[in-house]
C-alpha cells in the first residue's frame, strides 16, 4: 500500500510508531533496546516515538499526541496501557497495526503477538533441578491482577511437562484476595506438604521472595528442603534475598527485535483487507544460578541418594553403615544431612520403608509372617511384630485379617 510520507524535523519517514513500554520496568526497557537496534541495523523509514507508561503524565501525553500525530502501529507489553490509550490513537483512516509482547487479556488482540516460549523456561528450570540431584518438583503460581493470563499458561505448561517427564505436577496458586499474611499462611502450608527435597519453580522472582518468606515461617531450610527459581531475574530483588535467588533470564531484547521484524513485514504487506493474526516466540537467554539453587553442602543430593538406595535395596541388609560407604560420607555426616531435608533419620525412613513393604505382602501374600519378615529386611519375626504393631496399632496377623488378606 502506498502512503504519503510524512516529512518531520529530523528528515523524511514513511511510517509514524508507537512504542508503548515502561521506562521504571528493565524487560520493557530491554524490548525498546531489541525494536530500536533493528530500526538503525535495517535503515527502516520510521518516525518512532516512546511513551513512558510509568509516567504520571501519560494519559495526557497520549491524548495529546495521538491528536497531533496519528500513528501507523503500536507496540507494547501492557495491556492496561493499550486500553488507555485507545480510542484516542487513530491511523490514516484505519486503526494502527497492533504488536503485542507478552500481552495477554486485552479486548483488543494483537494483530502480532509475541510470546514468551514458556515451554523452553519451564524446561531449562526442570534440568537444572535434575542436574543438581532433585526427584520432585514444583510450581507457585499467582492470582495477581495483571498477571492471571500469564500465569495460567505457565502453569499449564508446567503440568504438560511434568507429564513427560513421569513425575507429579504439584502446582499451587498464591491467592492474594485475602491479604498478604493469609496468602503467605497458604503457601506454607502447601510447601510443608511437599516432598522433600523439593525444587519449586515461581511464576516470577516476586512469588520467588514469597517462597522465601514462607520457607522462613514454615522453617524450611533453602535449598536443602526447598530449592527456589524465580523467572526475570531482576537482580534488585533476586541479589538481595537470603539466599540469593536463582532466576531464569528470557531474552527481552530479542522480543523486541522479532516485534520491529513483524512490523517490517506487515508494512511491506499490509492491505485494506483485515490482517491475519500471527505469532512468534522468543525464548531464555540462561539461569543466573544463585544461593537458592546451590545446596554447597549437598544435602538435598544425598538425601535423594538415600532414598533412592532405599528403595531399590531396602528389602535386605542394608544399613546405615553401609548407606555411607556407598555414598563416601561418614555416618554422623549423612544423617545429619539426611534429617535436615527430611526431618527424621535414615533409620527411620529404612524402618518406615520396610513397614509399608511388609503391609503389602500381607495383604498378597500367604507365605508365613516370618518368612515375610525377613523378605523385607526384618532380622527378626519379633522386632518384626514390635516395629509394625507401635506403626500400624494392630499385629501382622490382625492386619492380614481385617483388611481380607489370605490365612496361611
Amino acid at each position: 500500500m502506498r502512503t504519503k510520507k510524512n516529512v518531520g524535523a529530523q528528515g523524511e519517514f514513511d511510517r509514524r510508531v508507537f512504542l508503548l513500554f515502561s521506562q521504571n520496568n528493565k524487560p520493557d526497557r530491554d524490548r525498546m533496546s531489541g525494536f530500536l537496534r533493528f530500526a538503525a541495523t535495517h535503515q527502516v523509514k520510521w518516525d518512532i516515538r516512546m511513551l513512558d507508561g510509568a509516567s504520571p503524565t501519560y494519559v495526557e501525553d497520549c491524548r495529546r499526541l495521538s491528536a497531533e500525530w496519528p500513528a501507523d502501529a503500536v507496540v507494547y507489553s501492557e495491556d492496561d496501557l493499550l486500553r488507555q490509550l485507545f480510542p484516542r490513537v487513530r491511523g490514516r483512516g484505519r486503526a494502527p497495526v497492533r504488536i503485542g509482547i507478552d500481552a495477554m487479556g486485552s479486548r483488543r488482540a494483537p494483530h502480532v503477538h509475541i510470546r514468551l516460549d514458556a515451554r523452553e523456561l519451564v524446561g531449562a528450570a526442570l534440568d537444572l533441578f535434575a542436574r543438581r540431584g532433585y526427584r520432585n518438583f514444583a510450581y507457585l503460581s499467582t492470582d495477581a491482577p495483571g498477571e492471571q493470563g500469564h500465569a495460567r499458561a505457565m502453569a499449564k505448561t508446567y503440568r504438560e511437562q511434568a507429564g513427560r517427564r513421569g513425575i507429579p505436577a504439584h502446582v499451587f496458586r498464591m491467592e492474594y484476595k485475602t491479604g498478604l499474611t493469609s496468602a503467605l499462611a497458604s503457601v506454607s502450608e502447601w510447601l510443608r506438604g511437599l516432598p522433600k527435597p523439593c525444587g519449586v519453580l515461581a511464576y516470577s522472582d516476586d512469588i520467588a521472595r514469597h517462597i522465601l518468606d514462607a520457607c522462613r515461617l514454615s522453617r524450611l531450610a533453602v535449598p536443602a528442603q526447598i530449592s527456589i527459581i524465580g523467572v526475570d531475574d531482576h537482580t534488585d530483588l533476586c541479589e538481595t534475598s537470603r539466599p540469593t535467588l536463582t532466576s531464569v533470564l528470557p531474552d527481552f531484547e530479542r522480543s523486541g527485535y522479532l516485534a520491529a521484524q513483524s512490523l517490517l513485514r506487515v508494512f511491506s504487506r499490509r492491505k485494506p483487507a483485515k490482517l491475519v493474526p500471527a505469532e512468534f516466540s522468543y525464548g531464555i537467554k540462561s539461569i543466573v544460578e544463585r544461593g537458592s539453587t546451590q545446596d554447597m553442602r549437598n544435602c538435598g543430593r544425598l538425601a535423594t541418594a538415600v532414598r533412592e538406595m532405599i528403595r531399590a535395596e531396602g528389602a535386605g541388609p542394608l544399613t546405615v553403615a553401609a548407606i555411607a560407604r556407598r555414598l563416601n560420607a561418614s555416618e554422623r555426616l549423612i544423617e545429619m544431612h539426611f534429617k535436615t531435608v527430611s526431618g527424621h533419620t535414615i533409620r527411620d525412613e529404612l524402618l518406615a520403608f520396610r513397614l509399608e513393604l511388609l503391609k503389602d505382602r500381607l495383604l498378597s501374600d500367604s507365605h508365613p509372617l516370618g518368612e515375610l519378615a525377613a523378605q523385607c529386611g526384618f532380622r527378626t519375626a519379633n522386632a518384626a511384630q514390635i516395629a509394625f504393631r507401635r506403626r500400624f496399632g494392630m499385629s501382622m496377623r490382625e492386619c492380614r485379617k481385617r483388611l481380607g488378606g489370605r490365612q496361611p
